[in-house]
């Protein structure tokens, strides 16, 4: 099955993914990131999304909706405990994701709490719920990996869901 990844507004970066276990029907697989993939949090639609091929244009943020900024700002000053320094754009391409398997676990790394110190993360998604689905898809040679479903959300503690 087939869903088309819907314009995910602001993003907050929350790190770079270097591991994502996905248990799919064949059985569990993990997906290694030699190389720096940004892992980024849209909080209108509650999906962790993970872009290649693209890059992060630095600057001003263009203030079409101030709200959707506010809120991007806001998740991630409460996950980082630090205001925000710099804006970016994203631009995610219009794409059909296909539904991998369920997420099992996230290894990100992050300055989160002490900027310019990197520490590594790992994210385990309840076995008892496979509500919180991977999906991919692929664009004029960027890929798309998205992580969404049930209540995710991002706090000060982490990923919730």
């Amino acid at each position: 099955m087939s869903v088309a990844l819907k314009d995910p507004g602001g993003v907050a970066l929350l790190g770079d993914v270097l591991t994502l276990t996905v248990e799919t029907s064949a059985g569990e697989e993990q997906w290694e990131f030699p190389e720096k993939e940004n892992l980024y949090y849209a909080p209108g639609e509650r999906t962790l999304i993970i872009v290649m091929g693209r890059t992060v244009n630095y600057g001003e943020t263009p203030a079409t909706d101030r709200r959707k900024k506010a809120g991007v700002y806001k998740i991630f000053e409460r996950w980082s405990a630090r205001p925000v320094e710099q804006t970016g754009v994203l631009t995610v391409p219009a794409v059909k994701l296909k539904d991998i398997g369920r997420a099992v676990s996230v290894i990100y790394r992050s300055d989160k709490w002490h900027k310019g110190k990197d520490q590594d993360y790992i994210h385990e998604f309840s076995k008892s719920s496979d509500k919180v689905r991977v999906r991919s898809g692929t664009f004029k040679g960027c890929k798309v990996v998205t992580i969404s479903g049930g209540r995710m959300t991002v706090t000060e503690r982490g990923i919730i869901y």
